[in-house]
C-alpha cells in the first residue's frame, strides 16, 4: 500500500448499513470482476510490436546504434561503466546463462547496460556500482494531451529494492521526472516483457521532450529495444490509495480482530487520473474474500468526470460487518470506468479474526521504540501505549507487548495498564485494569511477553481504551525500555485522522500523540462463542497439509496426502501482498518453496485445490 497523507479523506457517501446480497441489482456486474479482483494487475504487457498502429509519435529500434536521435551514454563515475549498442548477451559472472534481448528488431541491435560484466571479475575493493545513463537528444513530437512509452526490456538487478532503475523524463534536458522502470519488483527477479509507462504528468501537451533510462546497482543487466512514444488512445488511470473507514468515517485499520468485537468498515480508496484527458464515470468496487469464499461485494457512487492530474475519494456505498466469524480476510479493489483503471496489487489489505487477538501490528518488527525517545520520556514511569476502541464489553485477559532484541531490556521492570484516555486535556486518564510488576530476562528478548491485567471476570465497557506498557526501574541507570516497532504497519494505520499510538510522559504528566507503532496487543479471554469461516477451508485442513520447518530460514517443505489434488500455492507478506505463486504437479506429495530472498516476517501461504481454499502461516526468520 502506498503511504497516505496524513490527513482525514472527506467522503461524500453516507454511511449505511446493508445485508450481505442487499445490492442484488449490482451483483450481475460486480460478479464476473471477482476474478480480476483476485488477480495482481501489474502496468506492463502491451502486446509484441515493433510500432504502435498509428497513434506512433516517435520510434526508436537502434538499428544505426546510438547515432540516431542523438543518444548519449553516460557513466557520471568516471570508470567506463556505459550503456552500449549490441547484439549479445549481457555475460558477467552470475549472469551467464541470460540470453539476449529476443525483441520486435533485436537482430538489428539493442541498447544494454552489461553491469555483471562490468563487475566480473570482482573488482579489488568491492562490486562497482552503476551511476549510468542512456539519454536521447530532444526528441520532437506533435504535442498530445495523454502520452505514453513503451519499450521492450531484459532486466533484473542487485541487491535492494531501493536500487533505481528508471525511465526519466524532461521537457528541457534539465529537470527530469522519474518513473520505476522495475515496476516494484523485488531484486532479483528476472524479467523479459513488453513495458508501457504513462508520462502525461511531464509531456502532455509538449513538443519536445528527452528520455533517459538511468541505473545505480552493480548487478545484473538491462537491455532495451524498440521505443515508442504514443498517443494514449484510452486513458489509464489508477487506484493509488486504499483504506478502511469506521462508522464515523474515520479511518481505521487492525491486523487482528477478537471475533467478540468483530470488525465494521466500510472500504475506500482514491483513484488518480494521472493522464492529460478527462477520465469519466468513474467508480470504485470491493470484494472481501476468506479462504475462497466471498463474504462482501460493494460498490462506490459514480464519480462523472475526473479532470486531467486529478483524483478523486471513493467509498462503498454500503458497510461491511463481519459477525465474528474467524478466518483471514483480504480487502480487494476494482476501479471501473470508461477508461482503463489500473488495481496495483498492493492496494489490497488483509486483516484477522480470531478468538482473542486485537492487534495494529503486522507481528513484523522493524527497528525499536522506547518512551525516552521524546523529550520528557526518560524518567521512570512513563510508558507507550496503544488505542483500541471496544465496541462491546469485553473481558481482557492481558497485554501483550514485543520485546526489542536489546540487551539494555535484560533487568527492566515493566508493568502493563489499561487507560481510559483523556483526550481533551490529553492527561493519562484512569485506569481501569492493571498487572503485577515484571521483570525481563534474556530469554524474553526478541519475543512477545504477555502481563494478566485486571480481576478475574472483570468485564471492560464499551469505549476508546489505551494498552500501554510502563518503565517502572531500569535495567542500569542509562538503560530505557525498547518495545519492538513495527513501520510496515504504520503504512496502514491512520495516523492524523485518528488516534493509533501515544506516549505519556510522566515528567510532565501528559500525553503526546505519535505516529509511531509500538507493538503491544490487547488479549481477549477466550469466548468459546466464534465460528470459523468456509466450509471448503474446513475440508481442505482435514486433509492435513503439512508446513515445516516452521520457524524456517527461508526453505519450507508443504506435504500433503497423496489423494489431495493441490493446485496451486500463492505466498502473501503481512501487507496482504502477493509475492510469490507455485503451480502444483499432480503427482507431487511434497512441495518446497524458498522465501530466503523476502525479509523476515510472517508469510501467509495459500493453498487451492478442487476441494476448496486454505491458508497457513508460516514465519520466516
Amino acid at each position: 500500500m502506498k503511504i497516505r497523507s496524513l490527513f482525514l479523506i472527506i467522503v461524500v457517501s453516507l454511511f449505511s448499513t446493508v445485508t450481505l446480497f442487499g445490492q442484488s441489482g449490482l451483483m450481475s456486474e460486480i460478479y464476473p470482476l471477482l476474478n480480476e479482483l483476485r488477480e495482481t494487475n501489474q502496468l506492463k504487457a502491451f502486446g509484441n510490436q515493433s510500432k504502435a498502429p498509428g497513434d506512433t509519435l516517435w520510434y526508436e529500434d537502434f538499428g544505426n546504434g546510438f547515432t540516431t536521435n542523438g543518444w548519449i551514454s553516460t557513466d557520471a563515475s568516471n570508470n567506463g561503466l556505459n550503456w552500449i549498442y549490441t547484439t549479445n548477451a549481457p555475460g558477467g559472472q552470475y549472469s551467464t546463462s541470460i540470453p539476449a534481448l529476443v525483441s520486435a528488431t533485436s537482430a538489428n541491435g539493442f541498447a544494454s547496460l552489461p553491469s555483471d560484466l562490468y563487475n566480473t571479475p570482482t573488482p579489488n575493493g568491492g562490486f562497482l556500482l552503476m551511476d549510468s545513463y542512456l539519454q536521447t537528444g530532444p526528441i520532437s513530437i506533435a504535442p498530445r494531451a495523454s502520452v505514453e512509452v513503451r519499450w521492450t526490456q531484459s532486466q533484473r538487478y542487485c541487491c535492494s529494492s531501493t536500487e533505481q532503475l528508471e525511465l526519466q523524463v524532461s521537457t528541457n534536458g534539465v529537470n527530469w521526472v522519474s518513473f520505476d522502470a522495475k515496476f516494484g519488483r523485488q531484486a532479483n527477479s528476472a524479467v523479459v516483457e513488453n513495458a508501457q509507462m504513462d508520462i502525461s504528468s511531464i509531456a502532455s501537451n509538449q513538443s519536445t521532450i528527452y528520455l533517459r533510462f538511468y541505473q545505480t546497482s552493480s548487478h545484473y543487466y538491462w537491455m532495451i529495444d524498440d521505443i515508442a512514444i504514443l498517443e494514449t488512445g484510452n486513458a489509464q488511470v489508477e487506484v493509488t490509495e486504499s483504506y478502511l473507514l469506521d462508522q464515523q468515517n474515520l479511518q481505521t485499520y487492525y491486523s487482528h480482530y477478537p471475533c467478540s468485537n468483530p470488525p465494521i468498515f466500510t472500504p475506500a480508496g482514491v483513484i488518480e487520473n494521472p493522464t492529460g484527458n478527462n477520465v469519466t464515470n468513474i467508480r470504485l468496487s470491493s470484494a472481501i474474500v476468506s479462504s475462497g469464499n466471498t463474504s462482501y461485494l460493494g460498490t462506490s457512487l459514480v464519480n462523472g468526470v475526473i479532470a486531467p492530474f486529478q483524483s478523486s475519494s471513493f467509498q462503498m456505498t454500503s458497510a461491511y460487518n463481519n459477525s465474528g466469524l474467524i478466518g483471514d480476510y483480504s480487502v480487494l479493489y476494482k476501479g471501473l470506468g470508461d477508461s482503463t483503471v489500473i488495481s496495483p496489487s498492493n492496494t489490497m489489505i488483509s486483516f484477522s479474526v480470531s478468538d482473542t487477538i486485537f492487534a495494529r501490528d503486522l507481528n513484523n518488527p522493524s527497528g525499536a521504540i522506547s518512551p525516552s525517545d521524546y523529550p520528557g520520556g526518560f524518567s521512570l514511569n512513563s510508558h507507550l501505549g496503544v488505542f483500541y476502541e471496544l465496541k462491546n464489553p469485553s473481558f481482557i485477559s492481558s497485554i501483550s507487548f514485543y520485546v526489542a532484541n536489546n540487551t539494555d531490556n535484560v533487568g527492566m521492570t515493566v508493568k502493563g495498564e489499561l487507560f481510559t484516555p483523556d483526550t481533551t486535556s490529553l492527561n493519562v486518564g484512569i485506569s481501569v485494569a492493571s498487572s503485577q510488576n515484571y521483570t525481563i530476562d534474556s530469554a524474553d528478548l526478541g519475543s512477545w511477553i504477555s502481563l494478566s491485567i485486571g480481576q478475574p471476570n472483570q468485564s471492560i465497557p464499551a469505549g476508546l481504551y489505551s494498552a500501554t506498557i510502563v518503565q517502572v526501574s531500569r535495567s542500569a541507570p542509562t538503560n530505557s525500555l525498547l518495545i519492538g516497532r513495527d513501520a510496515s504497519a504504520e503504512l496502514l494505520a491512520p495516523f492524523g485522522s485518528t488516534f493509533v499510538s501515544s506516549v505519556y510522559l510522566n515528567a510532565s504528566a501528559g500525553y503526546g500523540f505519535i505516529s509511531a507503532l509500538p507493538m503491544i496487543r490487547l488479549n481477549f479471554k477466550s469466548s468459546g462463542g466464534c465460528n470459523t469461516v468456509g466450509i471448503k477451508d474446513a475440508n481442505v485442513e482435514n486433509n492435513q497439509i503439512n508446513v515445516f520447518p516452521n520457524p524456517s530460514r527461508g526453505l519450507v517443505n508443504i506435504q500433503f496426502p497423496i489423494n489431495h489434488q493441490l493446485e496451486q500455492i500463492e505466498v502473501y507478506a503481512a501487507n496482504g501482498k502477493r509475492v510469490m505463486t507455485t503451480l502444483v504437479a499432480n503427482q507431487s506429495i511434497q512441495q518446497l518453496i524458498d522465501l530466503s530472498q523476502y525479509k523476515n516476517g510472517i508469510y501467509f501461504l495459500r493453498f487451492i485445490s478442487i476441494d476448496g481454499v486454505s491458508t497457513q502461516k508460516v514465519v520466516i526468520d
